[in-house]
């Protein structure tokens, strides 16, 4: 992260970028301060963006010889491109020529470290990798948000605020926009305006609905989803929610068939106690194997609906009642 900052700020980059982890939120803000850096506002001629494992390595290549049209750069964005986990030799080798005036930016959401892209990237370029912020990292995060809008919090109400919300940055982001215009004329937030904006009903209906279909109740899972449906939860981000509940639970359980106890995993996991609490109850009653098949489950079903084979809404609804039968 400090590379690709301070490359914005000294102007001087590289020819490629590979950004990728858990945290989506970080990897689509320094992808997008670097379009920034690299691309004059409302230039559409110099940048170009390709998406999906439809990706064809030749139609890259063909943009990227041809030269900026009056600019300084011609840039090129490529997501979830699959390039960092199957072959894809040809783009490989491209890496180790690329022109002077082109610059890749790849953001990737599953990367291979062994693959000839990921290593022709690291020697051309730079890498980056995004993890999820815990504890301490995610609360002074919270705090720099705050204090941009000149305001301050009791540690009460943030320690309220984050076991509402969790550790996704795209939600606690849209909670503390709704906190901001709450609080509005007040220089502090406290607990009871926590109370009062950022629901625990969404994060309710995910733990719930995980837990349904851990018991084989395929129909209470599904009613779970219809209703955050009708919450206007976006499907993307239930899909997100459901995988990331069964990433947390797989850590939970490995911590604990360690000897690790709920305060101790607490704090390695920067989880709150009543979150944890709650995930070690539902994490002995189901089977590591049973936890990989379901995030293996949630990533297929994200990839099929991301090249457009099944509607988003049904392959979520397909998705719980497999996970449940």
């Amino acid at each position: 992260m400090k590379t690709v900052t301070e490359d914005i700020k000294t102007g001087k980059f590289h020819s490629c970028y590979l950004l990728y982890g858990e945290e989506t939120y970080l990897v689509n803000q320094y992808a997008d301060n670097l379009k920034k850096a690299l691309v004059n506002e409302g230039d559409t001629m110099n940048f170009s963006v390709y998406s999906g494992k439809g990706t064809e390595s030749a139609a890259v290549i063909d943009l990227a010889e041809t030269m900026p049209f009056f600019a300084e750069r011609r840039v090129i964005m490529i997501e979830d491109s699959g390039f960092f986990k199957n072959s894809a030799d040809e783009m490989a080798e491209y890496m180790k020529n690329i022109p002077d005036y082109a610059v890749f930016i790849f953001k990737e959401s599953q990367v291979d470290a062994r693959t000839k892209m990921y290593k022709a990237v690291k020697a051309a370029g730079h890498i980056a990798k995004f993890d999820k912020l815990k504890g301490d990292m995610l609360k002074k995060w919270v705090l720099s948000v705050i204090k941009k809008e000149r305001k301050n919090i009791t540690m009460a109400a943030l320690d309220n605020f984050l076991m509402r919300n969790g550790d996704d940055m795209y939600m606690i982001k849209n909670e503390l926009e709704k906190l901001f215009s709450y609080t509005l004329g007040k220089e502090a937030i406290e607990e009871e305006d926590v109370e009062a904006i950022c629901s625990t009903q969404n994060f309710d209906h995910i733990f719930d609905m995980v837990d349904a279909i851990t018991l084989g109740d395929g129909k209470r899972a599904l009613s779970l989803y219809k209703e955050l449906i009708l919450l206007k939860e976006p499907v993307s981000r239930i899909l997100y929610m459901i995988s990331r509940q069964y990433n947390i639970l797989l850590q939970v359980k490995d911590l604990r068939s360690k000897g690790l106890d709920k305060d101790a995993i607490a704090g390695k996991m920067g989880l709150h106690p009543f979150v944890t609490k709650k995930t070690l109850g539902l994490a002995e009653r189901i089977k590591r194997e049973d936890i990989k098949k379901a995030i293996e489950e949630c990533v297929n079903t994200d990839e099929m609906y991301k090249r457009g084979f099944i509607n988003d809404q049904i392959g979520v609804e397909m998705l719980i009642m497999e996970l449940a039968a």
